[in-house]
């Protein structure tokens, strides 16, 4: 397949692209000519063939985000980031969504937008990179220097599974994150600890692991106002854990600042 019919093939799946430099990731269309980056790209099949047609060996980018409804996590194929991404696979198992070989060897996990739509971070982990809103990322058939993006499956992308969702919010620069606010009951700002925390308690007393309960947490905390940093979530989730699964007694609420987040 050419890469115009693979531009045109995205397209036609609602997922906008645009021309990147032939064996590169830049856009080729540059700030002196009137480019805009990721924020040229488009759905339309007359821009996108006038674009191939012009550099028909042009690689394809893909803004992430809601315009692709898609995000990615960037696992780098050097030796320090397998080290972080084995111990990470042997704890949560490995993503089960669409997977791409990249150019350097490294894997994108594509996920679609659900109950979370990050901003592009790095991770705490080296070499880990989620890919969200405010990025782009190079698809198939694209070829580096290195080699060629080519998919690993046929699958369509998922949601995210625990260890996506926990990557997604590992920002160590401590970015804001945008989640998509579901509809629902919305949880006063003034209230929001006390009511994750009881919620919290709940998923314990019927027996949900700790990795269950910050789940459940992050799905409410998108009706909150203001939600919360993933961070206290993941205190409130550790906090109910002190108790045993299934035990109907849950740790008190205390609204003193710190005690429980």
């Amino acid at each position: 397949m050419s890469h115009l019919e693979a531009a045109l093939a995205y397209a036609a799946r609602n997922i906008p692209v645009f021309p990147l430099v032939p064996l590169d990731k830049k856009p080729i269309i540059s700030k002196a000519a009137g480019g805009k980056g990721f924020h040229d790209a488009t759905t339309d099949p007359e821009t996108i063939t006038s674009w191939w047609s012009k550099w028909p060996n042009a690689n394809i980018g893909v803004p992430n985000g809601t315009r692709s409804g898609t995000w990615v996590l960037d696992i780098d194929p050097r030796n320090d980031t397998n080290k972080h991404w084995e111990r990470l696979l042997e704890k949560y198992g490995e993503p089960l969504t669409h997977t791409i070989r990249t150019g350097s060897g490294g894997r994108h996990y594509v996920f679609k937008i659900g109950a979370v739509c990050p901003h592009r971070h790095k991770t705490s982990y080296p070499g880990i990179e989620v890919c969200g809103e405010g990025g782009y990322t190079v698809v198939p058939p694209s070829v580096t220097p290195m080699g060629p993006y080519e998919p690993l499956d046929e699958m369509d992308p998922q949601e995210a599974d625990q260890l996506a969702m926990l990557l997604a919010h590992d920002d160590p620069e401590q970015q804001q994150m945008k989640l998509r606010v579901p509809a629902g009951e919305t949880i006063p700002t003034g209230s929001r600890n006390e009511t994750l925390f009881k919620i919290a308690s709940k998923c314990r007393g019927e027996g949900m692991h700790e990795g269950q309960i910050l789940e459940t947490l992050i799905d409410r905390n998108q009706r909150c106002e203001e939600p919360l940093p993933y961070r206290d979530l993941d205190r409130i989730a550790s906090s109910v854990c002190r108790y045993p699964r299934g035990n109907s007694t849950s740790p008190p609420y205390d609204s003193h600042p710190g005690a429980h987040l």
